[in-house]
């Protein structure tokens, strides 16, 4: 009996013993629940600088005090975006390329995982969003190259820039063509605005400021052009041209030897061809231009030579302190009067024979006094018509004894130069156009292309000047 008890309660212990040990090996433990994250979107300006903010990637987890980590497992292979892998705050890691051009979006596959022994991880997608930005254009200097002469509406090329977006643009020519040579149209194409102004001789290159701008920013380069010399169809002769002033933005003489005019004051007007700022307008008041003395223009006695020029004139002169205004003339104030080779006048309001109001003549003199004896010269031929408010061309030719005013390609005016072989036409005094020496005869009116040679033009030539554009 007593030894059947003590194996009953040996039985009963090793069984309570069993039966704990059985609810212990059925306990699960504290389960551990998956973490959360949902797909989210960013958005982010192109080429942010490295370390600018992306976003705060949102995660959670239902089991509390779980500690979570971050990880790109696809969409970042370029490595243009970091992830913090204990915050999850995502950050710009190369702005060069994070470039809306290249990309407008990047989609991450983002992971989360807990700290727990045997963790759990869950995935969502990340959007971002790259925002296009309007970044600075490029414009480099550039050349083109075009035939002298070349028509209106020639196209010499595009100025071309670079812009990663493409955008709209409008071009403009800051200077370097005050003339309005050229023209340049919004899509950057460059054509010919004014032909008559496209001349090798009187402008070799152009180098023109393009400033091309959008809404935001505004580049400029130089575009040059460069003129082709071609070989100008003129018939003008050049033979014995010894002074040429085409007054083609200014009083540079384009002959050989270049004598070049000071312009005092006249402003540059469209000639008789429509060409602008090529020919010059004298107020009647102060302009002039005065050409430094040099011996090409001081004829003497005995030699011959020709003045050819374009004039245009008003009504009536504003300078009616004498009887004539003084287009062109190399003579002094000196008194007794010294000898000059020519002086070219317009008759005025002033003078007493109205048939000779508006008309051209031209005077010589040899001097006051000749020698011993007064035998000085006063030729004075005139023209019979009168010139207005339209251009026409004058040309006055000496010819051994004789001297000849043309207007308008016809002979108006004849007479003999009677100066004394011994006598003097000559002097050392400036030439001006536009007034006479000492402020006087100050001529109102336009003047264009002025040409001396030191020989007599014949009647052909005469009406190749007269016929030339």
């Amino acid at each position: 009996m007593k030894n059947n008890l003590k194996f009953i309660v040996v039985a009963a212990v090793f069984g309570w013993i069993g039966f704990l040990e059985s609810c212990k090996s059925n306990d699960p433990g504290p389960q551990n629940n998956a973490p959360e994250i949902s797909n989210q979107a960013f958005s982010i300006d192109e080429n942010s600088a490295n370390g600018t903010v992306v976003g705060q990637v949102v995660a959670s987890d239902p089991d509390e005090g779980q500690i979570l980590t971050y990880s790109v497992i696809s969409g970042n292979e370029d490595g243009v975006f970091e992830l913090n892998d204990l915050t999850g705050a995502l950050t710009v890691a190369d702005a060069i390329i994070l470039d809306f051009e290249d990309a407008s979006s990047h989609v991450l596959k983002i992971e989360i995982a807990d700290d727990f022994k045997k963790s759990k991880i869950a995935q969502a997608d990340i959007t971002i969003s790259v925002i296009d930005i309007n970044e600075v254009h490029s414009i480099q200097n550039q050349s083109f190259s075009i035939d002298e002469n070349s028509v209106n509406g020639l196209v010499l090329g595009i100025v071309e820039i670079s812009d990663p977006e493409n955008g709209a643009f409008t071009y403009e020519v800051s200077s370097g063509d005050d003339l309005s040579v050229f023209a340049i149209d919004n899509t950057g194409e460059v054509t010919v605005a004014e032909e008559c102004l496209l001349d090798y001789e009187r402008t070799a290159s152009f180098n023109l400021t393009v400033q091309v701008s959008d809404e935001d920013f505004s580049e400029s380069a130089t575009i040059t052009i460069d003129l082709n010399n071609l070989n100008d169809p003129s018939s003008v002769t050049t033979i014995g041209l010894i002074g040429y002033y085409p007054f083609n933005g200014n009083g540079n003489d384009e002959s050989v030897n270049s004598n070049d005019g000071d312009v005092q004051g006249p402003s540059l007007v469209v000639d008789r061809n429509g060409c602008p700022n090529s020919a010059y307008s004298f107020d009647g008041v102060d302009d002039y231009i005065v050409i430094p003395h040099s011996d090409n223009y001081n004829f003497g006695v005995g030699d011959d030579y020709s003045i050819s020029f374009w004039i245009k004139v008003p009504a009536t002169q504003n300078d009616l302190s004498s009887t004539a205004s003084s287009i062109i003339t190399k003579e002094g104030t000196a008194n007794p009067v010294v000898g000059y080779p020519f002086a070219v006048r317009l008759a005025n309001s002033m003078n007493e024979n109205t048939g000779l109001w508006n008309t051209v003549y031209t005077r010589r003199w040899d001097t006051s006094t000749c020698g011993n004896t007064s035998t000085s010269i006063d030729e004075h031929v005139s023209s019979t018509n009168a010139i207005g408010n339209t251009w026409s061309n004058v040309t006055i030719v000496k010819s051994n004894s004789n001297i000849y005013l043309y207007l308008d390609n016809q002979l108006e005016g004849s007479g003999v130069d009677s100066s004394t072989m011994g006598c003097s036409t000559t002097n050392n005094y400036s030439m001006f156009i536009g007034k006479r020496d000492g402020n006087k005869r100050i001529f109102t009116g336009e003047l264009d292309d002025l040409r001396f040679y030191d020989r007599a033009l014949s009647s052909s030539e005469i009406a190749t000047v007269f016929n030339e554009n």
